[in-house]
Formats: C-alpha cells, sequence, structure tokens
C-alpha cells in the first residue's frame, strides 16, 4: 500500500497512547478488548487509510497533535451511501476542517435500521430543537433554530458535509459477513484474535456484533487522527 502505511502504524500507535493518557483516565479501561483489539489491527487500518488516500500524502512531518485526515475530496458523501452503516466524518465547509467523527451502527429506531441516512438526520433535528443539549450541536446548531446557544457558535449545521469513512449495507450478505467477521485466514479482512472472539461469542450475534466492533474500531483511528489537543 505505499512507503507510508509504515509511518501510519508508528503515527496510530503514538497516538492511541496519548488517547489513553488524555481520554482514558481509569488505567483498567485501558485493557478493554476492544482498544486490544484495535491495536493488533492497526497495520490494517493504516493499509486501509494508505490505499483509500483518506490520510495525507506525506505523513512524515505530520506532528502527534496535528490532522492527518486527507481533503474531503477522498471520502464518499453520505448522500451517495444514506442506506449504509459505519463510520461517519463531518466536514466544516467554512473553516475547511473535518471537526467530528461517528459511527451508524444496526440499533434501531422506529424500527428502521440506523443507517448514515437515518444518524444524520437525528443530528439535523438536534441541531434545529435542541442543540443546547450537545457540545457539538452547541458548537454548530441549526440556522433556522429559535434555541439560544449562548457564544459556543463555531459555524452552522447547515455548513457541515457528512462523509462516509467506512461503510456496507445493513444486509451485508454472505461475502459481507465474511469480509468483516472472519479472521484473515478465512478470507476476512482483520486479525481475530482468541480473547475478541470468545467476548463476541457470548453474545447474540456474533456477526452484527462484529459490524458493529469494526465500525466502532474504526471511529477510535479517525479519532487519533483529529487533533484533539
Amino acid at each position: 500500500c505505499g512507503s507510508n502505511q509504515p509511518t501510519v502504524v508508528k503515527l496510530l500507535l503514538s497516538r492511541l497512547r496519548r488517547l489513553k493518557e488524555k481520554r482514558l483516565l481509569n488505567a483498567d479501561k485501558h485493557k478493554h478488548y476492544a482498544l486490544s483489539w484495535y491495536a493488533i489491527n492497526i497495520p490494517v487500518m493504516a493499509a486501509l487509510m494508505v490505499l483509500f488516500k483518506h490520510c495525507v500524502g506525506n505523513v512524515s512531518c505530520i506532528k502527534l497533535d496535528e490532522c492527518l485526515l486527507s481533503g474531503p475530496e477522498n471520502f464518499v458523501d453520505v448522500d451517495e451511501c444514506e442506506d449504509h452503516m459505519g463510520a461517519y466524518l463531518v466536514f466544516d465547509t467554512v473553516r475547511r476542517v473535518f471537526c467530528r467523527s461517528g459511527k451508524a451502527h444496526s440499533a434501531k429506531r422506529n424500527a428502521a435500521p440506523r443507517t448514515f441516512g437515518v444518524r444524520r438526520k437525528e443530528h439535523e433535528d438536534d441541531a434545529l430543537n435542541s442543540p443546547e443539549k450537545s457540545n457539538f450541536h452547541s458548537s454548530y446548531p441549526h440556522k433556522n433554530t429559535r434555541c439560544d446557544t449562548g457564544d459556543a457558535v463555531r459555524g452552522y449545521f447547515n455548513d457541515l458535509n457528512f462523509k462516509a469513512a467506512l461503510g456496507w449495507k445493513h444486509n451485508v450478505g454472505p461475502t459481507g459477513r465474511k469480509i468483516l467477521a472472519s479472521s484473515m485466514s478465512d478470507g476476512g479482512l482483520f486479525v481475530w484474535d482468541a480473547a475478541t472472539l470468545n467476548r463476541l461469542g457470548s453474545t447474540k450475534s456474533c456477526v452484527n456484533t462484529a459490524s458493529v466492533l469494526v465500525s466502532q474500531v474504526y471511529i477510535l483511528v479517525e479519532q487519533t487522527l483529529l487533533a484533539n489537543k
């Protein structure tokens, strides 16, 4: 996947350590199975980012607190994959920066799958009707909101562009299940170690949980790419 991949691996490992130190003050959470699984799969994640041009072309000069993400043109608009779920990014078209990452997974609301399109509509409704309830929506309220967000406003929801970082259709089918939930030795994309599989095996749907975990971990990757000082 190019000469950038080994450097991206090193950067992601450094940012994972930084994330644990700054965000996870409870040391017991540093051993969470999702974080352990993520660390094992950092080479895969780095290869995906280089392959899809999700990181800047030359990462050798990027500092620990700077964004590694490339431009929005290298990500698919959520408009083009509203029926998909997975990890998404939000791009501030005024400041020209990515300002948020999130996930849309298989939990259902009102008997409908919670896809990219559904999740974006939830954000829009909250930005319009109750922006004061979250830091994100108070920073980017809808232009038509009647709620007072004070001095927190950094922009408007109407100027945000939702991008898909990694996504798949709600009904992935047997091929999608194999790619997401099978180990590399069985034709899958990721490394599934025994400890993680044992943890997932205790759930009602191993395949579904594995898909959610892929989404969550990719979000973690994107968060480590964003400059969170």
